[in-house]
């Protein structure tokens, strides 16, 4: 009875310590997303804005020509438009995330997991990794489409539309003006929310197969007896 009763209570320990974990990650996410978001941004208008885009005669020349030119022209706000996408994705993307690698790690792969052999013990590690990278592509994808689109602004391209020269007008067309503007959900949607699904999680699985086996690995390696790393 007491032996059960001990591993009850280890059962909630692990979970409690899990959970908090898992909400410690979540808030360190979120910070950090918060911080270098108008540099993704930015990042992401300096990648769409180029001489071929209908805004080559206002394309930003830098990071802080397109830092300024943002605030002058749309106001400090404007750093953050789409933010909302990332902020409502990363919650579930994390819990999916060291979800499916605890679980690869410690049900389907824990014998490979625990193995004698080094290589045998990281390669599962890695795969139980990638699993969790496959996993949250299904997540991550939808929210970033809305991310870039909603980064990207339509209103911001008509805007600029209007004031092209006629020949100009007449190559992109009339219909890019009448067109109502969209963004965000609206326009993820109509684009296609997982038209970037193949090349996501292929990114997805290398870096969930590279990060969770170079920690376990430099765990192991710089962590002495009694550490809790």
């Amino acid at each position: 009875s007491s032996s059960v009763t001990m591993s009850v209570a280890d059962q909630l320990k692990s979970l409690n310590v899990y959970w908090k974990v898992t909400l410690a990650a979540g808030v360190a996410s979120a910070v950090e997303k918060a911080v270098v978001y108008p540099l993704d941004l930015i990042k992401t208008r300096l990648q769409l804005h180029s001489v071929h885009s209908p805004l080559h005669h206002h394309r930003y020349t830098g990071l802080l020509n397109g830092t300024f030119t943002i605030i002058r022209q749309e106001g400090i706000s404007k750093l953050y438009r789409g933010f909302s996408a990332p902020m409502m994705g990363f919650a579930p993307l994390l819990v999916t995330r060291l979800g499916v690698n605890e679980f690869m790690k410690n049900e389907m792969l824990a014998t490979g997991c625990s193995h004698p052999n080094a290589t045998v013990r990281y390669a599962s590690i890695a795969a139980a990794g990638a699993f969790a990278g496959a996993a949250e592509s299904v997540v991550l994808t939808p929210f970033e489409a809305m991310e870039v689109r909603m980064q990207q602004e339509r209103v911001y391209k008509r805007r600029y539309l209007e004031k092209m020269s006629e020949s100009a007008r007449a190559e992109y067309g009339e219909a890019a003006l009448k067109k109502p503007a969209a963004s965000g959900i609206a326009a993820a949607r109509a684009d296609g929310l997982y038209r970037a699904f193949a090349p996501t999680i292929l990114r997805q699985t290398v870096y969930g197969a590279t990060v969770f086996a170079t920690y376990e690995y430099l765990k192991s390696r710089w962590s002495r007896t009694g550490d809790n790393l």
